[in-house]
């Protein structure tokens, strides 16, 4: 434990007074090679609407290393990601390539955390895929349910530590054999935490203590009310909304509950 701790507050130390802009262009390293684009603006071209699959509340709380409300700062910085995947070959599995976007986000409020050294007032750095490329038309996609963080905006959002992550996908080709992959030790590089879910993991922070979040929230959406989404790529998406100043207080309880309940 005292050795992930060292290597977090290493990455942090690393990270002093550096803003996403300021990434290095190029990280490469054993099954895995990060390329920064230069451009940091982007238009998605179409979305696809999948079956809806839920995200356990219990689960999303649980194996979350830290759960915030975060100001966005800047400009996501997009990444090409080459890796290897698992495989049975001892040189690993197949060659693939994907996109990462990089956000830099200001902690407000904590509303849980794990073996993390961070206040509020500080940066963290978040990975997230905002779209993905359609080998087919070479387009831009996304799903529906995509919710954008936008710059000077807040949200509640449940953060998985790569490092974390990482040792399971590492444990997991133990139990099976095979050799594992680096691909969340490569996003490590430039980031500390990762969105389990697109938008079954982000509550939208509007003015006047508007709050608008997806329906897999199913505790929270009893106090709330059901509205034609207003924060999704697609506004077909029925979404759970409330306007209350104590709402923070009401997450902070079930985050709470939960924990208890686990054991944590």
């Amino acid at each position: 434990m005292k050795k992930t701790i060292c290597l977090f507050m290493l990455f942090i130390v690393s990270l002093v007074g550096c803003s996403t802009s300021k990434l290095p262009n190029v990280i490469q390293g054993e099954g895995y090679k990060l390329t920064k684009n230069p451009s940091s603006s982007y238009h998605i071209d179409d979305y696809t609407s999948y079956d809806y699959v839920e995200l356990p509340e219990d689960k999303l709380v649980n194996e979350s290393a830290l759960i915030a409300k975060v100001r966005i700062k800047g400009e996501p910085v997009e990444y090409k990601v080459d890796y290897t995947t698992a495989g049975y070959n001892k040189e690993g599995g197949d060659i693939k390539q994907t996109i990462t976007h990089i956000y830099e986000a200001e902690v407000l409020e904590i509303y849980k955390t794990i073996d993390l050294n961070i206040e509020a007032g500080e940066s963290i750095y978040i990975s997230r895929q905002d779209y993905y490329i359609n080998n087919i038309d070479n387009k831009k996609h996304t799903t529906a349910e995509y919710i954008k963080t936008n710059i000077g905006k807040d949200y509640i959002v449940f953060l998985r530590n790569l490092t974390d992550v990482q040792k399971e996908e590492d444990a997991q080709c133990e139990n099976l054999n095979i050799t594992k992959s680096n691909f969340y030790f490569a996003l490590s590089k430039v980031a500390q935490f990762i969105l389990p879910s697109e938008h079954r993991a982000i509550i939208v922070c509007k003015e006047n203590n508007y709050y608008e979040f997806d329906q897999n929230f199913l505790y929270l959406g009893t106090f709330a009310q059901e509205t034609k989404s207003s924060i999704n790529y697609s506004d077909n998406i029925i979404n759970y909304y409330i306007v209350d100043k104590n709402f923070e207080s009401i997450i902070i309880e079930w985050i709470t509950n939960i924990i208890n309940k686990a054991g944590n």
